[in-house]
This record gives structure tokens, sequence and C-alpha cells, in this order.
């Protein structure tokens, strides 16, 4: 398959699939994300530390739905989750561009763990997550992490809408939903609202407010900006609010009010971390030692690679 052209793979597949009357087996190895993507489920077997684990429905914890879903849904963009040892398992763009980042910079490359970054687009985590998790409510020996944001409303002070009812009790019943048994799949959450309105919660929220300046700058010069533009973006002056939960939502509110792109906003947060590698450690364990901004990142971080020694 690595000489044929991902056109052609299919076609090969296409015709054997097509062939029903057949009374021949056809058994196929691959690590071609194109004919993992293109395969029916039902089909699939995985191989992992020398055991074979079906994909079926007598199987799997998939429902009907979810089979069909995701035979519309599972390309070939997300079908690097049958070729992993870990998987982290993300709603969008933003947290498909920061976690790596993030990893990096904690010295757990995703890629040195065999770890792939599925970006569903969308909240239909639970479909993906059901394709590791088996009828007897464990998981298949790979960690899966699922990143999603708790999505609380907030007041004009950044504080949690009291309608939302107790947030720890939404907390469980979410990580009740996707965690299973065995610890082998976990849920990690954003503790109040998004990922970029906690983030703003935490030590980082200065390279979070620049990012969504710029990303608002961009935004009203139709995705250019100059370097100068950057380094000339006012920021905003937090010295004197002394609440999180405001300045938080201070930060946010272009995101909020759609005058800035989430995806761009990531991509240059991403690179001001990057440009700003030494301090940014200190902030980050700070962050992860005062159970704020970006611990929960950290915690689905170590879950699919290894603890990290602070």
């Amino acid at each position: 398959e690595a000489h044929l052209h991902p056109q052609a793979q299919l076609r090969v597949l296409k015709s054997l699939l097509a062939d029903e009357n057949s009374k021949v087996q056809y058994i196929f190895t691959t690590h071609s994300t194109q004919l993992g993507s293109s395969v029916p489920l039902k089909y699939i077997k995985l191989c992992f530390n020398s055991n074979v684990y079906s994909l079926d429905n007598s199987s799997t914890a998939l429902s009907e739905d979810d089979y069909q879903f995701l035979e519309r849904f599972l390309d070939a963009t997300k079908a690097n989750l049958f070729f992993a040892k870990g998987v982290m398992i993300v709603e969008g763009d933003a947290e498909n561009i920061l976690i790596p980042t993030l990893a990096e910079l904690l010295d757990r490359p995703l890629y040195k763990y065999g770890v792939s970054i599925v970006n569903v687009g969308s909240t239909a985590l639970l479909r993906y997550a059901n394709i590791f998790k088996r009828k007897d409510g464990n998981a298949l020996p790979i960690k899966v992490a699922i990143v999603t944001d708790l999505d609380n409303k907030i007041d004009e002070n950044g504080q949690i809408d009291i309608q939302n009812g107790n947030i720890s009790i939404r907390q469980k019943d979410i990580q009740k939903k996707y965690n299973s048994t065995d610890g082998n799949i976990k849920a990690f959450l954003s503790p109040l609202k998004t990922l970029e309105f906690d983030i703003a919660m935490g030590n980082l929220y200065e390279y979070m407010d620049r990012a969504i300046q710029i990303a608002k700058k961009i935004k009203s010069n139709k995705d250019w900006i100059t370097d100068e533009e950057v380094e000339n973006i006012q920021l905003q002056d937090f010295s004197i609010e002394k609440d999180a939960h405001k300045r938080a939502k201070i930060i946010y509110e272009p995101l909020e009010k759609n005058q800035a792109s989430k995806s761009v906003t990531a991509q240059w947060f991403a690179k001001l971390l990057n440009d700003d590698k030494k301090n940014i450690i200190n902030l980050i364990k700070e962050d992860y030692e005062k159970n704020t901004g970006v611990k929960y990142l950290i915690e689905a971080i170590e879950h699919v690679t290894e603890k990290i020694n602070w």
C-alpha cells in the first residue's frame, strides 16, 4: 500500500468490498489512514500487545447509530486513532493546535509517546471514545484522554450563572459518561467555561490577552498582520483588577462576540508561549500547583504520556 496512490488504494478496497458473493476471506494489515477510514468499523481488528481486538458491534460500546455516524465522519484525518499508542480526542481546532505545544514545552512531545490527536470538530466526543470501550465497561489497553469544555454560562462579572446548578455534580456526570471503569479512558474538563476563558483565569492570562487581540486585529485586516503591528498592540491593564473572573470575562469577550477567531487565537497563543519558553514553564508550574488555568490540559497530557516531575 505504501507505493499505491490513495485513490488506487480506495479502488482496490472498494472492488473487494463490492464482491459480496465471493467465498474468499481477505485479511489486510495496514498503516494507511486512507484505508483505515474507508473500511467499515465492524470489519476492523486492532492488534495491540500481541492481542487482537474486534471493533464489531458485539465487542465495542458503540451503538448502531454510532456506527452510522462514524462511517459518515471518520475520515483519514481522524483514522490515525487506529495506529496510536495513546489518543487525545478534542472538540476543536484550539485544543488541536495548543496541546502539542504544551506537551513540547513540558518535555512530553506527543510523537515520542505515539500519541495521536483526533479533532472531531464537534461535541460528538463520546462516539469516538466508544470505539475504545468494550461491552464489559472496560477499554482497549490504550490510554485515551477526552478534552472538552464545561461550557458554563457566565454573568457580567465572569461568575458562573447559578442557573447552571452544582458544577461539581455536572463534572461528575460528564466524567461518568466518558470514563471507562479501568481508567484507560478519562475525560478532562475545562473547570469553568472554555479553554480560552479558563486559561485567562490562570497565570498565562497576558499571553491569552495578546493572542486574542492579535486575532481580533487579523480579522479586521483580512488575515494579515505585520510584525510591527503585533508589537504595537496595546494590552489591557489588569494591574488593578484582582478578580480573576472579571479579568477572564474581559479577555474572552472578543471571542464570545465573534470579533476574533479561536483557531487564529490558538495559533498565536502557541507562538507566544514558544517565544518565551523559560518564563512560561514557571507560570505553567504555578497554574498546576494552584489548580487553575492550563492544569486540566496538563493532566490530559500526563494521562497519555507520563507524569511530569516538576
